[in-house]
């Protein structure tokens, strides 16, 4: 039985921001949030969606790790280059050259890490700093940045 990924109207919002930045149809873009299944394409996470709880407040926190963000992988693609990643997924691909970038995620390190991160992203009790010492760390998330509760 094949189901088809509910489209909320949380996606709905952020297609409408993402297609007036990246010039793309609501449509390439409802058809991309389906394709991937909600997900990271990447880890597998959940994505976040919710503009209110995921996109940064002025004189508050940054985006949220799992906030929905835009990737240019590839403009020769037939879906012109672009795939939905993690927002600290997306920003930490940013920080490296793209062949390198490449070669991680073929490691098992990059492997475990998307697993844990996948997993965290599932749990209820996930928080933002969760998963910024799981980045810090590697794929340990009991050291870290500490939380602005401990800093």
């Amino acid at each position: 039985m094949v189901t088809t990924f509910q489209i909320s109207e949380e996606h709905k919002r952020w297609v409408k921001s993402a297609r007036r930045k990246y010039k793309q149809t609501a449509e390439f873009w409802i058809d991309l949030i389906q394709k991937q299944g909600g997900k990271c394409a990447l880890t597998g996470a959940p994505l976040l969606f919710d503009t209110k709880n995921g996109t940064p407040q002025k004189g508050g926190l940054g985006c949220h790790p799992l906030y929905a963000a835009v990737d240019h992988i590839n403009p020769k693609r037939e879906d012109y280059g672009f795939q939905i990643l993690c927002y600290d997924i997306n920003d930490l691909k940013a920080h490296l050259p793209l062949p390198l970038f490449n070669a991680l995620v073929q490691t098992k390190e990059w492997k475990q890490f998307a697993r844990e991160w996948k997993k965290l992203a599932e749990s209820p009790l996930s928080d933002r700093w969760t998963f910024k010492n799981l980045i810090a760390a590697g794929t340990s998330s009991d050291k870290g940045c500490p939380s602005p509760n401990t800093a």
